[in-house]
């Protein structure tokens, strides 16, 4: 995911924003940039901590158990399941 930046309208040359793209950076230019709404895209299912967490799990699982794909996806779902039997679904 590209990192977004909201500047307001005006601030950003032609030359400026060309630098930011190559930087992989989105410009965003707002007559208020304090009332632009930043949505990032996820799920209460599933974290960002919780998948991340899950492949720490899969990097450190015990080869003769599992292979790193299938100790992740445990790793995951017994999170998913946790947070679904505290009601967090």
């Amino acid at each position: 995911m590209k990192q977004v930046i909201v500047f307001p309208r005006g601030q950003l040359s032609k030359t400026d924003k060309e630098r930011l793209t190559k930087a992989g950076v989105v410009a965003v230019e707002a007559d208020d940039p304090a009332a632009v709404k930043m949505l990032l895209p996820s799920s209460s299912l599933v974290t960002g901590d919780d998948l991340l967490l899950a492949a720490l799990d899969g990097i450190n699982h015990n080869q003769y158990d599992d292979k790193p794909g299938a100790a992740m996806g445990k790793s995951l779902s017994q999170r998913i399941k946790a947070r679904a039997a505290e009601g967090g679904e």
